[in-house]
């Protein structure tokens, strides 16, 4: 059996007197509000809407005004505001909000509402596209006219893209998204502004060591002649090495060895020395004591 309480999808509206019983509800879609009768015959709000003041979501959730006990702010009240609220809710509450003079302590929950006919077609529409970026379905809660949907029944979402696991039902008149995250941005740097010094240890070794990694395993880090993956084009990594060993030579300082027991002490990873007697041009993997490679890795020589 299913049980539906009497709605309301016009705002503003408030339930007659006469509308509905003692301690029975009426729900104000749109307002985001419950209603009902208490013993007196009263109809009063015992569920806040999304504009609620902060005398009201403080007696809605419990809460007590702290006034300015704090330091003439209103930080501890909205501490414990936010953690009563987040309690009914099921989420994390916070227990400081440090030194901040705002409400940039306090995750606020982000709401997007989708209306039928305007954003998605009941019966029809199987996504909806969403203003904020979420990063993942873990990250929101959503609604279908007030029903909690589980991320069993979302599919997916790429980008601003929420995707459903099936049609929108018919009868959903609004979807409600609602969201505590916010997705962290990420930039390049500039072409150029990257060498040696900004580059992790022992970086320059691991591409010393692709030649003899790609031959061993018979793939290759180059190359889209099979769709992209590491598996065509050995010549083509051999040039991409080559072309690192000529930056690294430009780089470092490629002094005269004469001999292997006349190389210099290294002062820094990656420094090169061509030695005459091996005849070919090695690199310093350790400083101390000195441990010298050769450009495909090779160590000690």
């Amino acid at each position: 059996m299913i049980i539906q309480n009497i709605r309301t999808y016009t705002p503003g509206r408030i339930p007659f007197v006469s509308e509905i019983l003692e301690g029975q509800i009426f729900i104000n879609i749109p307002d985001t509000k419950i209603y009902t009768k208490d013993k007196n015959g009263n109809i009063i709000n015992i569920g806040i809407g999304n504009s609620a003041s902060l005398a009201q979501l403080a007696a809605a959730t419990g809460a007590t005004l702290v006034g300015t006990a704090d330091g003439g702010t209103v930080q501890s009240s909205l501490i414990n505001i936010y953690n009563n609220y987040a309690t009914k809710a099921s989420l994390a509450p916070v227990a400081t909000l440090g030194t901040y003079s705002s409400l940039t302590g306090i995750p606020v929950p982000q709401r997007e509402v989708f209306v039928a006919g305007t954003d998605f077609t009941p019966g029809t529409s199987q996504t909806i596209t969403l203003a904020g970026t979420y990063g993942a379905v873990t990250n929101i809660q959503v609604h279908f006219n007030g029903v909690y949907q589980s991320v069993n029944q979302i599919q997916s979402l790429i980008g601003k893209v929420l995707t459903f696991s099936s049609v929108i039902p018919v009868g959903v008149s609004r979807i409600y998204v609602d969201s505590f995250a916010v997705s962290a941005t990420s930039t390049n740097p500039p072409i150029g502004s990257v060498g040696v010094a900004q580059l992790a240890p022992d970086t320059l070794n691991y591409f010393l060591k692709a030649p003899t990694l790609a031959s061993s395993t018979g793939a290759s880090l180059v190359g889209t002649s099979d769709g992209g993956t590491v598996q065509s084009d050995i010549n083509g990594l051999q040039t991409l090495i080559t072309t690192l060993q000529n930056t690294i030579a430009a780089l470092t300082t490629n002094a005269s060895c004469a001999t292997t027991a006349t190389r210099p002490t290294p002062t820094f990873v990656g420094q090169s020395c061509l030695d005459m007697q091996l005849g070919y041009t090695v690199y310093a993997r350790q400083l101390n004591p000195p441990v010298w490679q050769n450009a495909y890795g090779v160590y000690p020589v």
